[in-house]
């Protein structure tokens, strides 16, 4: 059996109070007493029982944290973020209480209801910004008083705080990048529509191609859930048309992942055949040959962000009207994906006055020879 507090009160001889000052190290006991409750708490084991002793103060210091994949290395990243913030600051008995939702609607307006019923202080959500599951939250903070934190989508202003990446900014760099080697069919793995940091993404890439004059003939646009497989699939699609793309710009990591796929199905080569940008970086993408051309941020960043916000928005009163933004800036890594390692050969090696044969040779690697 579980010993209890009454117990360890019994063994020592003592009143519970007494044990229950002993366990919080706090208020004067005098040094015998207090022998005898650790010796009668070592000899019958006993674990004090934190949810019991908070809720006892109407407290549970429990920060709530509601993620789409856990799969996806982003999100593990920012929950080092936000366990780090949480670990660094006055009250570190914070505890993070995990949800994964697998970005089913229904899992997430089930995941609202466990956060009530777990009495959290806080949620930093990542949501599908559906209507139903919007509610559910807005119910949340309105209701029951419990702050919301979004992490990368606007959910219709109840929440406090909304942490992203620089979205518009970091998809018109990409996109200019990609124009800028002259690709005039290029392929675009948007994002859910409902979302807005997909939006603001897309609209980073339409202001890079109306500077660039580009008309939306040329261009491939479709709308993917995020996942290996709908970038896999949207690609395949593409590929196999009659007008497939010289270029894929890809709206996150997972997406890329499903594009790269298919590519090497159809036995083309990056960036020979396909050039391919990803505005989330891939986890160990150096490694990958080629080196993927992509954007970098710092994501757990966005994590220690999220948690500064929500444990903000439980010292203030009331909420503002707007809720309150941290972009996290974004940095263009080129690596070879888009083609910048060939250009960098072919002024190496065949110098101004190489002819079109040898620029030709030149894009050749050794496993796309043939």
């Amino acid at each position: 059996m579980v010993a209890t507090l009454k117990d360890v009160a019994r063994a020592a001889g003592v009143s519970v109070s007494t044990v229950s000052r002993v366990v919080r190290d706090v208020d004067y006991i005098d040094a015998a007493t207090r022998r005898r409750v650790l010796d009668a708490i070592q000899a019958l084991q006993y674990r004090p029982n934190p949810v019991a002793r908070r809720l006892k103060y109407g407290r549970t210091y429990t920060i709530g944290f509601i993620i789409h994949d856990i799969s996806n290395p982003f999100y593990g990243h920012l929950v080092i973020g936000a366990d780090r913030y949480i670990s660094s600051i006055e009250s570190p008995e914070f505890d993070l209480f995990i949800v994964n939702t697998g970005r089913d609607p229904k899992k997430e307006k089930h995941a609202a209801e466990v956060m009530l019923d777990r009495r959290v202080e806080g949620v930093i959500l990542a949501s599908t910004a559906t209507s139903e599951c919007l509610e559910a939250f807005r119910e949340m903070v309105v209701q029951h008083g419990i702050p919301v934190v979004s992490i990368d989508n606007y959910l219709g202003g109840f929440e406090y705080g909304i942490v992203s990446a620089e979205n518009q900014v970091g998809a018109y760099q990409l996109m200019q990048h990609l124009i800028q080697h002259g690709h005039r069919r290029i392929g675009v793995l948007a994002g859910p529509e409902a979302e807005s940091h997909a939006r603001e993404r897309m609209e980073g890439c339409r202001q890079a191609l109306q500077e660039a004059g580009y008309t939306s003939e040329g261009m491939l646009i479709a709308a993917g859930n995020w996942s290996v497989e709908d970038g896999y699939r949207i690609t395949r699609e593409w590929l196999e048309g009659k007008w497939p793309p010289t270029a894929i710009f890809s709206s996150n990591n997972l997406m890329c992942m499903g594009a790269l796929y298919a590519i090497q199905e159809c036995g083309l080569c990056v960036p020979r055949d396909v050039a391919v940008v990803s505005f989330d970086g891939v986890e160990f993408g150096t490694f990958l040959r080629p080196i993927l051309t992509t954007l970098g941020y710092d994501w757990e960043r966005i994590g220690e962000e999220a948690a500064r916000l929500v444990l903000q928005a439980r010292t203030v009163a009331g909420y503002s009207d707007q809720p309150h933004y941290v972009r996290v800036p974004v940095q263009l890594l080129i690596g070879e994906s888009c083609g910048c390692h060939f250009a960098s050969n072919r002024r190496r090696d065949i110098g101004e006055k190489g002819s079109s044969s040898a620029r030709r040779a030149e894009r050749r690697c050794s496993k796309c020879e043939g």
